[in-house]
């Protein structure tokens, strides 16, 4: 018998995107699914629409479970929600404003089953315009969190196939919305034994103008949210690995003072007691050979001194540095 793998949807304010997304997953090639859309007590007519897509496809009916939150809860715990009620024997999130290729499941599920991997990734379309390469260069689990650190790939849940047994770990879904589902994957990462890459754009990635990321008032909270999540994150490998993170460097420091730096920058959220609470050996000069890492060290010590001429100059190269690298196209 054919695997079964839950899908697990949360939605929330998507009601341009969300029969788009539904048919994507409808008219999935494989059949063995579980569809669990967990409605996020979303104010809109997101569920009214998806019931009238649910309807068209009566040869799906008996694979969907419809949740509802009395309240909004956040992506990460909606997930969490609807895995607790999944019995599928892989387990992957899907946004509800983005949406899959017909054969997507079907081959991200034989990588998975021929292989014996607990994971399998797959690159995804960017606004359906180019193909993002979002995968590590191998499946070394060193190099994979290097990557993640360093930003060469996303830390999301909706390109990963993850074998049930892998979320039997006591997974912490944080209740803050920024970086969740980095959290979630860096702990399915540390628990995989196999990790496997599959190097095809199979899921098509929709930057969301009226999504929460892109509310400029929400600015400050999403990055106090950030700061939240990467201190669990920090956390939690030094727990697993005996405070010696010393092999993620500098990948690491560089993404914990790239942060530092933002909240400096960020007038509501400049508390310099947060420089040394979040990973404090991110600030020691030896371990940088490079000017990068160097740099982001000494502008956070002209921080703590007070001194504020050179957040905005960095902020800049930064800025033009990020674009570059998310331009970056197959």
């Amino acid at each position: 018998m054919d695997k079964k793998v839950s899908i697990i949807i949360p939605v929330y304010n998507v009601e341009k995107y969300i029969a788009e997304c539904a048919h994507s997953l409808f008219k999935q090639t494989y059949q063995n699914i579980e569809f669990i859309f967990v409605d996020d007590a979303s104010p809109d007519n997101s569920m009214y629409i998806l019931e009238k897509t649910i309807g068209e496809y009566s040869n799906r009916k008996e694979q969907i479970i419809l949740i509802r939150n009395e309240k909004n809860e956040g992506s990460s715990l909606a997930r969490k929600i609807g895995l607790e009620k999944s019995t599928g024997d892989y387990i992957i999130g899907t946004d509800s404003d983005d949406w899959l290729e017909a054969d997507m499941i079907e081959k991200m599920v034989n990588k998975a089953i021929s292989e014996d991997f607990d994971i399998v990734w797959c690159d995804y379309f960017k606004n359906d315009n180019c193909i993002m390469n979002d995968y590590p260069k191998n499946n070394n689990k060193i190099g994979i969190f290097k990557g993640l650190f360093n930003g060469d790939f996303m830390g999301s849940v909706w390109n990963k196939l993850v074998r049930r047994d892998v979320y039997s770990n006591e997974i912490y879904f944080p209740n803050v919305m920024m970086l969740d589902d980095f959290v979630i994957s860096v702990q399915n990462i540390y628990y995989a034994n196999k990790i496997g890459i599959l190097d095809i754009a199979l899921y098509h990635y929709r930057e969301n103008p009226y999504s929460l990321m892109q509310d400029k008032s929400k600015a400050a909270k999403r990055l106090i949210e950030s700061y939240e999540n990467i201190k669990w994150i920090v956390n939690f490998l030094e727990n697993k690995f005996n405070n010696d993170l010393d092999f993620l460097e500098p990948q690491l420091s560089n993404r914990v003072n790239y942060l530092k730096i933002d909240i400096i920058i960020t007038k509501e959220t400049r508390d310099l007691k947060k420089l040394d609470e979040l990973y404090p050996k991110s600030l020691t000069l030896n371990k940088y050979k490079n000017l990068t890492g160097l740099a982001l060290v000494i502008i956070i010590f002209f921080a703590k001194i007070n001194i504020l001429f050179p957040y905005k100059f960095f902020f800049f190269l930064r800025k033009s540095y990020m674009k570059r690298k998310k331009a970056r196209v197959k």
